[in-house]
């Protein structure tokens, strides 16, 4: 096959260009006569898109194998729920028994964070109060603490109600808190309280809810999700008041918990 190609060649320019015809159904190129057949590997790289488009094709490398693959695990980022009452409903019923706290003698007191259901190892291991590591998920302990935990539930959780759904964010939800809770009982010998394991969880899946979409969630991808953890964690190694142990329980809680709860796409038949 010929044709005319309609470009001038200029030999005081440093700029020539080249005419290719593509044939898709056949895969292959065509060059007009005298004119060059390969320039900068771009005839290979064409071939290497051809195999990236035809799933039947089965001499590709193994990297387009790989990427693929990646390609194909893939799933559509899908609104589950229209609101988030639930995200404010937490927050709020967060902020009535702190409120309950503070008019009962404050919440920075020992005796009314037990009173109120803070965790705490003798009381769960030895009386078999098992109760607190839900309860204590309610609790926190100063103003700073309630706000923080505040404005983190709703940065996550807004973002986790919407995309899976809400029986599915409660499930999230209670579980890494019940499970950071746990950790905090074997890894500290003092009163504990807070959201924080839950919350963590919360993150958690929504770091693989970005991974696994390959989309930006409201402003939040991968990366900044990762940070934001790296970050959080890794504050609690040098800060002695913060409970590290349920926050990165509560975050592979909330990782494992949402992958699992995740629906992959279905494949086409």
């Amino acid at each position: 096959m010929e044709f005319q190609n309609i470009s001038i060649f200029h030999p005081d320019q440093d700029i020539y260009s080249l005419t290719w015809i593509v044939a898709l159904p056949t895969k292959k190129i065509f060059v007009n006569k005298g004119d060059a057949d390969e320039i900068l590997n771009v005839s290979q790289l064409i071939h290497k898109v051809f195999n990236i488009m035809d799933p039947s094709n089965d001499g590709e490398d193994e990297k387009l194998l790989k990427y693929k693959e990646k390609i194909r695990r893939k799933i559509p980022l899908k609104e589950r729920s229209s609101n988030t009452v639930l995200t404010y409903g937490l927050i709020g019923l967060n902020i009535v028994i702190w409120l309950l706290m503070e008019l009962n003698g404050g919440s920075q007191d020992v005796n009314i964070l037990l009173l109120f259901g803070a965790n705490e190892p003798f009381l769960v291991l030895k009386r078999d109060q098992y109760w607190r590591l839900v309860t204590s998920m309610f609790l926190h302990i100063g103003l700073s603490h309630l706000l923080y935990n505040s404005f983190a539930l709703y940065l996550f959780g807004t973002r986790i109600e919407k995309y899976y759904g809400k029986i599915k964010f409660l499930f999230i939800y209670f579980i890494s808190g019940v499970f950071g809770s746990i950790a905090s009982i074997f890894f500290s010998n003092t009163v504990s309280a807070g959201a924080s394991g839950a919350i963590y969880g919360l993150l958690g899946a929504l770091l693989f809810l970005a991974y696994k979409t390959n989309k930006e969630i409201e402003g939040l991808n991968t990366y900044t999700i990762l940070v934001m953890a790296l970050i959080g964690i890794g504050l609690g190694w040098i800060m002695p008041s913060i409970d590290n142990a349920a926050h990165l329980a509560g975050f592979l809680s909330g990782l494992f918990t949402g992958k699992i709860l995740l629906h992959p796409v279905r494949k086409e038949k």
